[in-house]
C-alpha cells in the first residue's frame, strides 16, 4: 500500500479549513490545519508535506514570508503551494521563491483545489 500523503492547510477561516480538511481526508490524504502562519511554519517542519495550501489572509505573519520561509528550509523547499485568494496570476515564480499555484476564492475553490491536488500529487516522485 503507498504511503499516505500530507496537505497542510493554513488559514484563518475556520470554514475554509475544515471544508478543505474534510474534502481532502474524504479522498484519503492526511491533512493537518494551521490558523497562522506561525503554526504553519512549525507543522510544515514537523510532518514534511506533500503539498501546501496557503491562504493569502492569514493573520500576523504574511503569507509571503511563510512562503519563503517554507523554501528556504531544505525539507520543504520543493514542495507545491497552492495560494487560496483573489489573484489571477498562475503558476508565477512569486517573490523569486519558486513556483507557486493560485486559485480564487469563490464558490468553486474546492472542486478546483481537488483537480489541482490530485495533478501535482500524480507528478510526484513515488
Amino acid at each position: 500500500m503507498p504511503p499516505q500523503l500530507n496537505v497542510l492547510v493554513v488559514g484563518n477561516s475556520r470554514f475554509l479549513r475544515g471544508a478543505a480538511s474534510s474534502m481532502l481526508t474524504s479522498q484519503g490524504l492526511k491533512v493537518f490545519s494551521a490558523n497562522d502562519g506561525d503554526q504553519a511554519l512549525v507543522l510544515a517542519a514537523q510532518h514534511r508535506p506533500d503539498i501546501v495550501l496557503l491562504d493569502s489572509m492569514l493573520p500576523e505573519v504574511h503569507w509571503g514570508k511563510v512562503l519563503q520561509q517554507i523554501r528556504q528550509n531544505k525539507d520543504t523547499a520543493e514542495v507545491p503551494v497552492i495560494i487560496l485568494g483573489g489573484f489571477t496570476h498562475k503558476n508565477q515564480n512569486y517573490l523569486g521563491y519558486g513556483p507557486v499555484d493560485f486559485v480564487g476564492k469563490d464558490s468553486t475553490v474546492l472542486d478546483e483545489l481537488s483537480f489541482r491536488i490530485r495533478n501535482y500529487l500524480r507528478q510526484k516522485p513515488s
